[in-house]
């Protein structure tokens, strides 16, 4: 979550991570999302001006089981009361699974961000269970609209989350086509006090 109060983003890399909401108390309260870097609502923070966002880049993200209609990415202005503050911002290659959708502002390149339901994902994925952390995330051969179909971010980064190099044409994703499957990273759990 990038919310500029305080002062402007330049030169942010966000991409290859999996981002995974399973804990139910989280899901249903206030809006989840996946990746938000948006300007503040109804104020100018301590700038005294509209913060600025130059040169961030969000892509090859993996956002799942958000619960139904929470954004997946959102990268815009909350209110549409104010403009120009997205400079070479890019968002390509992300895929949502079991969640809302992508909320984008126009002045930022995007490509290629998809989603699919539930359903949807079993057939792209080694093994994608709802709402299991240890769901394998690596891409399966009949996943034929995610592999090869991505948009190449190489100026921004090279290698897949398992440090595998990306050769053009992309895959869709954190991971490669073909790359083994990885154990899951160390997790940390929310409780709602």
């Amino acid at each position: 979550f990038m919310e500029a109060r305080s002062g402007d983003f330049r030169h942010i890399r966000i991409y290859n991570n999996r981002i995974h909401l399973n804990l139910a108390s989280l899901q249903s309260s206030d809006a989840p999302r996946g990746i938000m870097v948006v300007p503040p609502p109804r104020s100018t923070g301590l700038l005294g001006r509209w913060p600025e966002f130059e040169d961030i880049v969000v892509a090859n993200n993996l956002i799942y089981d958000l619960a139904g209609t929470h954004q997946l990415i959102q990268f815009s202005n909350q209110t549409d009361t104010h403009s120009n503050v997205f400079t070479d911002c890019h968002v390509y290659n992300n895929i949502g699974v079991n969640g809302g959708g992508y909320n984008l502002d126009a002045a930022i390149a995007a490509a290629n961000n998809v989603r699919f339901s539930a359903a949807e994902a079993a057939s792209r994925f080694a093994r994608y269970v709802e709402n299991d952390l240890t769901s394998d995330m690596t891409l399966v051969a009949g996943a034929t609209d995610l592999i090869d179909q991505g948009t190449d971010a190489s100026a921004f980064f090279t290698t897949d989350a398992n440090g595998e190099l990306r050769s053009a044409p992309w895959d869709i994703g954190p991971y490669i086509y073909g790359t083994p499957p990885i154990a899951v990273a160390p997790t940390f759990t929310l409780q709602p006090q």
